[in-house]
């Protein structure tokens, strides 16, 4: 079995879309894991900004994984990040 990993990025996207994202991804049959990464802490917190670094996806190198996770992907990025990036 061969494992992908994929990074995904929505500078402004609030958390709370980035949980929905990942809850929706963890569904998908052959998705290992989904990683939320937040940004380091800083002194001065910007409510225009997201705190959220991206996603990190990992999961099985198959066409059915893939296709899924892209369209759930592109779903997102035509709703929130069109919006918000």
């Amino acid at each position: 079995m061969i494992i992908m990993e994929k990074f995904w990025a929505c500078p402004s996207l609030p958390f709370a879309v980035y949980r929905e994202l990942a809850a929706q991804v963890e569904q998908v049959v052959g998705v290992l894991s989904v990683e939320i990464k937040c940004l380091p802490e800083t002194a001065s917190f910007d409510y225009h900004q997201s705190q959220v670094e991206g996603l990190v996806l990992t999961f099985e190198n198959n066409p059915s994984t893939q296709t899924q996770i892209a369209a759930i992907l592109t779903h997102y990025e035509q709703r929130f990040c069109a919006e918000h990036c």
